[in-house]
């Protein structure tokens, strides 16, 4: 009773001491018991401007349990607001359309609305230049969440801009939203601590870069890549677009990649992978070994399909940026385009196909026992002759002499057969091994639906940690 005396006291001081200044109570000076105030006290009350105003009823419905909606406003001939209406969440009813839908798909969202009338009015007061409250009502016909769960309720769930450009800088190196939650959490000392939930941090990041991007994804990236290029002598990107103007092909490489290129390209080994853009175009990664015997890249393209035109394309490109030096020896998968364009753009080049491959293939199209048999043979040291006797006789004792697959493997055994390749330099790799494994390790930095802009900053990181381990070395 004491206590309740005392707060009334304070209270008359407050406003005794605001209306001798022409103005009410500001709320920031009771802000600790918002929840405790009458409607008659509330009613003293002035704000500086709109936004101040919004920040109190946030506060003082996150404080007493329920959660609010803007309704209406009204503005003066300058645009400036000087009327403004907030809700309770809960206020007004469902519209009956939306409850009487025939043939209906879904079952109909629980009824949140309930006709209740708490709101807020205030107003613009020219006679002392503030915000007063022209009605308050903080009657509710429903019951108030507790405060374990008012961080539930979507006017009280806001991402803070210092833990959103934490997560995006956490973002832009690889880590992924649950883990970014993860942590913040525990920062804050526990997930209902933190004012927000994963979805509402991961939709903020989302509009961070769709605001980053609203003149065009491609335009950013050309851009930046533009930007490389004019503080980057040696810097080197080319793109096409296609008849609609939609960028299709996109090649770049840097200094050191062009320079480490010129030292170790004599092998070249030419891979894509997939799923590392929101627009799911290939990424073609152009790599090698240097003197450490550890993959370095020589460039990269993103591009629309995988038909042989596209791949002679990035082979030209790619000798364009690398002034004409073409390699010795290329390692690729199976894939037939990218096998006819080696041949068409780099003829002089000793093509071989990736034993990995090939052994994965094995096992899918013949039987257990050539399998290891032709681990033997891929790896025998022979003469030409040799190697055919051997092969027939292999065929043979398998039964697989009319087996299709194996017909067309020994119509390419020039590419990968020991036998024929002895004497051709391919610095010690018999797979696109160590593209994949770079794959896997973009993969980490090169998130599925990324954007172009972004892609393009990420791979970057992507490339100095690779370098980073030749640095080691």
């Amino acid at each position: 009773m004491e206590e309740m005396t005392a707060h009334v006291d304070e209270l008359e001081q407050l406003s005794n001491k605001s209306a001798k200044l022409g103005g009410g109570i500001s709320w920031r000076t009771i802000v600790d018991r918002l929840d405790k105030l009458s409607s008659d006290e509330i009613q003293v009350l002035t704000f500086d401007s709109i936004e101040d105003a919004r920040e109190f009823y946030l506060c003082h419905s996150k404080m007493v349990g329920f959660g609010i909606r803007e309704r209406d406003e009204n503005k003066d001939r300058k645009g400036i607001v000087t009327y403004k209406r907030w809700v309770c969440n809960r206020e007004g009813f469902r519209n009956s359309k939306w409850l009487n839908l025939v043939n209906r798909k879904k079952e109909a969202k629980r009824l949140t609305r309930v006709g209740c009338l708490a709101t807020i009015i205030v107003q613009w007061n020219k006679d002392i230049q503030k915000f007063t409250i022209k009605r308050f009502n903080m009657d509710h016909n429903h019951q108030l969440a507790n405060q374990e769960f008012v961080q539930f309720l979507r006017s009280h769930r806001s991402v803070n801009p210092a833990d959103l450009e934490h997560a995006i800088l956490m973002h832009g190196v690889g880590i992924r939203i649950p883990q970014i939650v993860d942590l913040q959490a525990y920062q804050a000392g526990g997930h209902n601590k933190m004012g927000y939930t994963e979805k509402d941090l991961r939709n903020a990041v989302d509009q961070f870069h769709r605001n980053a991007l609203e003149v065009g994804d491609a335009s950013q990236v050309l851009a930046y890549l533009d930007g490389r290029a004019n503080g980057e002598p040696k810097f080197f990107y080319k793109y096409a677009v296609d008849v609609e103007k939609r960028l299709i092909r996109l090649f770049w490489t840097d200094s050191q990649s062009r320079l480490d290129y010129q030292c170790f390209g004599d092998v070249l080994v030419f891979d894509s992978t997939y799923r590392t853009n929101a627009y799911r175009k290939p990424l073609v990664i152009l790599a090698g070994v240097n003197h450490h015997y550890v993959t370095t890249i020589f460039g990269c393209a993103l591009i629309a399909d995988e038909t042989e035109d596209t791949y002679k394309w990035v082979l030209e490109t790619f000798l364009e940026a690398m002034e004409k030096k073409a390699p010795i020896s290329v390692v690729t998968d199976g894939d037939g385009a990218m096998r006819n364009a080696i041949k068409a753009v780099i003829p002089s080049a000793r093509h071989r196909l990736c034993a990995w491959h090939l052994k994965r293939n094995v096992v899918t199209h013949t039987n257990k026992g050539f399998v290891l048999d032709f681990d033997v043979a891929m790896d025998m040291i022979c003469s030409h002759e040799e190697f055919e006797r051997r092969w027939h006789l292999l065929v043979e004792k398998h039964n697989l002499r009319d087996n299709q697959w194996v017909v067309d493997l020994y119509n390419k055994r020039e590419k990968w057969a020991a036998a024929f390749l002895r004497g051709h330099f391919f610095a010690g790799m018999k797979s696109t091994q160590r593209s994949e494994q770079l794959n896997a390790t973009a993969h980490k930095y090169l998130q599925f639906k990324m954007l172009l802009y972004p892609f393009a900053h990420r791979f970057e990181l992507f490339l100095s940690k690779v370098r980073r381990n030749e640095h080691k070395e």
